[in-house]
């Protein structure tokens, strides 16, 4: 039928449709909110026509018509996001290849499309030419990582600035030698120097600038210190190093405590010039001298002898063991049995009397029957040791 009335048409020499082109074409992709323009290209041809006009119909899915819509095609006949545009083409003073050109202002905030349908073209005498549907979609981009070409940010010891396309951070600049980026200014600064006991600054765990602490130097008088082992005095007071107070005594030294009876005891010199500590002088040992020389010796009447491989007082005077010397030394100070040690000399037993006789068997006898003045088998057996050593 449509050969037919092409046929008919070219016969009687009515007027024709015979060449129509509709293109549109969008952003591949858009921000989200971001305007963007589809543009409607239209190129027709007709013989022996005045005017023409080309109607379609607009769709926008997940699109947003973003104004007016903006057309040399001449006069709209509507302007919705879904509805019937219409145009006219004026062939007055053109005939071949008459262009127009239409702008669809769009936004979207996912993927959507553009569709033009019922697409006609038409002449004076309404010989129509109907186009194929046009569709265009239009996806949404992704999220920018960063302001393209502008913004900055640190890496260590570069600086990176965005991509052209916004996807990322490129490496653009190393800094120098000695230098890194500074996260608040984005630029190049020189390094803080490594702490250390020697920069005159107070760091690390020093108690004062370049003193104290872990450093080997220690600090002068008034600085800031933790303990004595901060300060070069080896004195600190509330804070501070102090100077060294004059020393009361020389270290190691001691004195005796002349407020104990038994004149064992002592202070001891400290590091810092002062009895601060007790010592106590064993053994039978008492402490003798004056003040900064006294030591621990044996006291008048005792000599100092090595009893049971340990050092001690013995009684030389009285002792018949170590008599006038330490017996373990040499036998000639061990006194016979029938001797006695008097002032340090071994000498006979005196020959005993009477009267110390019946001493010695009184004390027996008050021993042994407390009182009783009764006569006890150990009174017996004391009776007989007394005698025996008596009359041995």
């Amino acid at each position: 039928m449509k050969k037919i009335i092409i046929f008919l048409a070219m016969v009687l020499c009515l007027p024709m449709a015979f060449a129509a082109l509709v293109d549109v074409s969008c952003p591949a992709s858009l921000d989200s909110g971001v305007q963007g323009v589809c543009t409607v290209d239209t190129e027709t041809e007709f013989n022996d026509a005045k005017f023409g006009g080309l109607d379609f119909t607009l769709t926008l899915t997940d699109l947003t018509l973003d104004g007016s819509v903006a057309s040399d095609f001449g006069t709209l006949l509507g302007n919705t996001q879904t509805g019937k545009y219409g145009l006219t083409y004026d062939f007055s003073t053109k005939k071949d290849g008459v262009k127009k050109l239409a702008k669809i202002p769009i936004k979207l905030t996912k993927a959507g499309t553009l569709k033009l349908s019922n697409i006609v073209f038409y002449d004076e005498n309404s010989a129509e030419t109907k186009i194929a549907d046009v569709t265009k979609s239009v996806a949404l981009k992704a999220a920018s990582a960063c302001t393209a070409n502008t913004e900055t940010k640190c890496s260590n010891k570069q600086i990176q600035t965005c991509k052209a396309d916004g996807s990322g951070f490129a490496a653009a600049k190393d800094c120098p030698n000695g230098q890194s980026c500074d996260a608040g200014t984005k630029k190049c600064k020189a390094d803080a120097p490594v702490a250390s006991c020697s920069d005159s600054i107070k760091n690390q765990d020093e108690t004062d600038v370049d003193c104290g602490g872990s450093c080997s130097t220690k600090c002068a008088d008034t600085k800031v210190c933790k303990d004595d082992t901060d300060c070069t005095s080896t004195v600190c007071t509330a804070g501070k190093c102090a100077p060294k107070p004059a020393a009361k005594c020389k270290a190691g030294t001691r004195k005796c405590d002349l407020s104990d009876p038994t004149k064992t005891n002592s202070w001891l010199c400290d590091a810092k010039g002062v009895y601060s500590s007790t010592d106590k002088c064993v053994g039978g040992y008492t402490c003798q001298g004056a003040d900064g020389s006294a030591k621990c010796a044996c006291p008048t009447g005792k000599t100092e002898c090595t009893v049971s491989n340990q050092k001690s007082c013995v009684d030389t005077q009285t002792n018949a063991a170590n008599c006038g010397g330490c017996g373990n030394l040499d036998k000639k100070y061990i006194c016979a049995k029938d001797q006695v040690c008097t002032a340090g000399v071994c000498k006979a037993k005196p020959a005993k009397t009477k009267q110390q006789f019946l001493d010695e068997v009184g004390k027996v006898y008050d021993s042994d029957a407390a009182g009783k003045k009764s006569w006890t088998p150990g009174f017996i057996s004391k009776l007989a040791s007394l005698l025996k050593s008596w009359f041995k």
